[in-house]
């Protein structure tokens, strides 16, 4: 995968004009970028994008996994209602198709989705002119947009969140083609010093990767009273919330959060649970096992725009998962003034920074984390303390972070690691 013949950037090159610097042309790839249908996929990475159109000319191409009609396989059936273009935010994103094998040959998936979509990006390229491709999400499509990068001869910086790490990279032939991919892309970018030592730990060298923290968009995470906030979120003005935003799947750990709830000495309290995933039926349903569906709600996926009444209803705010890169909930969660009850994995310690903030308890412990959410909610905070330690950091920050490793890549004129 590594580039033939390294590009040069001089006075004549993409990224300048007469000499003159200009503004960057990024090319944005990642299948994981909201769509009409699901509108929160990779929303951190739609402001990311937003925030970086401010001072680059941003173009976005988001792939989407094809089977033909006679197919039929759980969890791929939506791609099918997702446009071929549409416009998402600021931009107007393109949705090509690309072919996949689902439960068999994931290992083949990078390279199907190279193939399937390298005619298109040549006609992005001959349009578009980027300078550079930033991806998100190590595999597949970090795995593709080196190639496509290679076939442009153009950089590639790949942005590691968490789960492509932590998840799809523990299956050893997985784990190659990440490591591969990382090493020839010009740089990584990591949510977390705990993440990075994982991509190092695969054998990428600790140089080659950048800590950029996820930022926040701080004007919609006012701090508001609980009163204001239970009315817009449509909950009783009285008792007592925890609220927990979270995917429901494995690794978020909402099954620890429910066992927490049988074993918690404070009863008068209501656990809400914004967001939905593939375990939502075994979750209810271990609800209803442990005593405790009468005191556990869960609304639902909501619109990101919704999400901060629901964080500001909440008493106490609770992380419980197993893995983690940065989470953005946890920040939102402090950006509102509500301190948070959080499992300590991933970048949590980065972020719970002082026990003003929260309290840190182990991941996949029910008894540590009731005992963290008891303490919490018997405890007085400051909630103007905790505010001021989640806005500390907008996703304009995030951009400017990009921006400047892009144009010292750029800048010296070769990219591609000689690592295979």
């Amino acid at each position: 995968m590594r580039p033939d013949v390294p590009h040069r950037a001089d006075a004549s090159s993409p990224a300048s004009e007469g000499g003159a610097r200009r503004r960057l042309r990024v090319l944005v790839s990642s299948g994981i970028f909201p769509n009409r249908v699901l509108v929160n996929r990779g929303i951190y990475n739609l402001k990311a994008a937003t925030a970086l159109a401010q001072s680059c000319d941003v173009r976005v191409v988001a792939p989407v996994p094809y089977l033909p009609s006679f197919v039929r396989a759980r969890g791929y059936e939506w791609y099918a209602q997702v446009p071929r273009r549409d416009r998402v935010g600021p931009f107007e994103v393109e949705y090509p198709r690309y072919f996949v094998t689902p439960k068999v040959g994931r290992g083949l998936h990078g390279r199907l989705l190279y193939m399937s979509v390298r005619g298109y990006y040549r006609r992005i390229v001959r349009e578009f002119k980027p300078d550079l491709i930033l991806g998100y999400f190590a595999y597949p499509y970090g795995f593709a947009n080196v190639l496509l990068g290679r076939d442009a001869g153009i950089p590639v910086f790949t942005f590691c969140r968490g789960s492509d790490i932590h998840s799809i990279a523990q299956h050893p032939s997985h784990a190659r083609a990440i490591a591969g991919a990382l090493r020839q892309s010009s740089k990584v970018f990591a949510v977390s010093e705990a993440l990075k030592a994982d991509i190092v730990r695969l054998g990428v060298d600790a140089s080659h990767v950048v800590v950029i923290p996820n930022g926040i968009e701080v004007g919609k995470f006012p701090l508001r009273s609980r009163a204001a906030a239970r009315e817009l979120a449509g909950l009783s003005p009285e008792g007592r919330y925890v609220v927990c935003v979270s995917r429901l799947s494995h690794e978020k750990g909402i099954d620890v959060l429910i066992d927490a709830a049988a074993k918690m000495a404070t009863r008068d309290v209501r656990i809400v649970i914004v967001g939905d995933g593939p375990d939502e039926d075994a979750l209810k349903a271990r609800a209803q096992r442990l005593g405790v569906a009468d005191r556990i709600v869960f609304v639902g996926a909501r619109p990101h725009d919704d999400v901060p009444a629901w964080i500001s209803s909440a008493d106490v705010a609770v992380l419980s998962s197993r893995k983690e890169g940065y989470p953005n909930a946890l920040v939102e969660y402090l950006a509102c003034g509500r301190p948070a009850v959080a499992a300590r994995v991933g970048g949590v310690p980065e972020i719970l920074t002082s026990h003003t903030l929260g309290i840190m308890v182990p991941s996949d412990d029910p008894h540590a984390l009731a005992q963290g959410l008891d303490d919490a909610l018997a405890r007085s905070w400051d909630e103007n303390e905790i505010a001021r330690a989640g806005r500390a950091r907008g996703w304009q920050e995030v951009a400017d972070d990009m921006r400047r490793e892009f144009q010292a890549v750029i800048a010296r004129g070769a990219w591609g690691s000689e690592a295979s």
